[in-house]
């Protein structure tokens, strides 16, 4: 299978639900305005990593690695044995961290995020400014289901 692999060179953030408020009768939502500059931010990544490709329009799989720097509190022992002690445990949650990746790649590597059969996502600490890597594969002949 194909596969192509790209940075993000940024601390990963994680995608906030909308926040609602009451005007006159009804209900209204919003994105908070760091939310919305952060999407734009990742989606202007994705656009010059992803290049003149055209958008997927087959099954595609991800894995997106989300990299946090060690908070300065971590102990020597543990920064040199990363293998063990690299899983980051704490907040933000997992979900979150992938949903504006992936959100940002709609439209660029694959027309509708439902193509997306299989996504395999991780947190670490690292040395090293926050990044997230991701890897898009794609099968160009999907396999067809058989008749029965």
């Amino acid at each position: 299978m194909p596969f192509v692999t790209f940075m993000i060179r940024r601390t990963p953030k994680p995608k906030q639900s909308a926040r609602f408020f009451k005007c006159g009768d009804g209900i209204r939502s919003y994105q908070p305005t760091p939310v919305k500059e952060h999407a734009a931010v990742i989606r202007a990544d994705i656009s010059e990593a992803w290049a003149d490709r055209p958008a997927l329009r087959c099954p595609v799989k991800l894995r997106i690695i989300h990299r946090f720097p060690w908070p300065k509190a971590t102990p020597k022992y543990k920064r040199a044995d990363p293998e063990r002690y690299n899983r980051k445990t704490t907040r933000p949650d997992l979900d979150n961290l992938a949903k504006p990746v992936r959100d940002a790649m709609q439209g660029i590597v694959f027309w509708d995020d439902a193509q997306v059969w299989c996504e395999v996502s991780k947190k670490r600490l690292y040395d090293g400014p926050g990044e997230t890597e991701v890897t898009v594969e794609w099968d160009p002949e999907p396999q067809r289901e058989k008749k029965r």
